[in-house]
């Protein structure tokens, strides 16, 4: 509520972080908002006018960070593992490693909101805690994982390809997975409106199935906007591991896929959007440094087609499509021969 000045007053929401998609409005007389749209705003910018057109302008922070946790990608011996905690606004962020949770020693691994290990091995198990500070230390909160790498103990799963399209009103998702030896079934997962992953299906893995098996899911009630999805790697003793995360714009109809893959010669982008958007291309190796670079605009074309560069040796690497516009992005491994 606005104090001081001469009523009446109008109110408003001017800006927000993330700006996309906006929620700005037109003046009001009511200081309450209602937003709810299924994305996660960490500042809302208002603005308060009287009626002798005198204004102030008031920053919002909204930080759900009870909800938070620390994510990884993989927790698999010899393969790339990426910890991560959401990102937060006017944010820093401390990470360490412990020998174990209660071990008093630790050691220092830098700033950002993840750590990156390109091929974990034994060395690199243990206990990885991430302190975030906001707002210069008006809110601290730590999260822990404890990184062991015993998936492919019991699970040598790999999901070699995940995607996803629209379809009606719905959205399918596919993948192809191999060596599903003590897989008990992949649970389909979605981010809920508060961010958090929950479970909506699951698939049980085929038998006696050599070579690649191909799968799919219908979500078909997804969110209004983004859609963020993975799989959970489900096994016979109970441990579990995650695929990488595809995110899916409703609104925008659009999904990303890459082919052939593994791939010798050249790569197709498929953007799957017809509107014009400008993509941030970047391909990195396996310590996380980006070794190609490009932009694209969707539009009258949606295919990119990427020549191989010479420089380029085999190997994994990760292709990361960034809308410039939204800030969404889309992730794969390539696997260059």
């Amino acid at each position: 509520m606005a104090s001081n000045g001469v009523g009446p007053y109008s109110y408003q929401v001017i800006g927000s972080f993330p700006s996309i998609p906006s929620i700005n409005s037109t003046p009001q007389a009511s200081p309450i908002f209602n937003i709810d749209n299924g994305i996660k705003y960490s500042l809302i910018r208002l603005r308060a006018l009287d009626a002798c057109g005198n204004a102030t302008l008031g920053d919002a922070s909204i930080l759900p960070l009870a909800n938070y946790k620390m994510e990884v990608d993989s927790n698999c011996f010899q393969s790339s593992s990426t910890l991560s905690v959401d990102t937060f606004y006017n944010s820093t962020y401390a990470w360490f490693k412990k020998e174990n949770f209660n071990s008093t020693d630790s050691t220092y691994l830098g700033g950002g909101y993840s750590v990156h290990l390109p091929f974990l091995s034994a060395s690199d198990t243990g206990t990885y805690v991430c302190h975030v500070t906001v707002n210069t230390g008006c809110v601290k909160r730590s999260f822990v994982y404890n990184l062991n790498g015993l998936c492919y103990n019991f699970l040598p799963v790999k999901v070699t390809s995940f995607t996803g399209k629209f379809e009606n009103e719905g959205i399918q998702l596919s993948w192809n997975s191999i060596q599903e030896a003590g897989l008990k079934n992949f649970i389909i997962e979605r981010k809920n409106r508060s961010g958090i992953f929950t479970a909506i299906g699951n698939v049980i893995p085929k038998t006696g199935i050599s070579g690649t098996s191909r799968y799919g899911f219908t979500d078909r009630n997804p969110l209004p906007g983004m859609n963020s999805y993975r799989l959970k790697l489900f096994n016979d003793n109970n441990s579990f591991s995650y695929t990488n995360t595809i995110l899916l714009n409703k609104d925008q109809t659009k999904s990303i896929h890459c082919y052939p893959n593994p791939v010798s010669n050249m790569l197709t982008v498929d953007f799957g959007i017809s509107t014009k958007h400008v993509f941030k291309i970047i391909l990195l190796n396996l310590t996380n440094q980006g070794v190609w670079e490009t932009t694209f605009t969707t539009g009258n074309n949606k295919l990119l087609q990427i020549v191989r560069p010479q420089s380029l040796g085999k190997g994994i690497y990760l292709l990361r499509c960034i809308d410039t516009l939204t800030n969404e992005e889309y992730a794969e491994k390539v696997i260059l021969l």
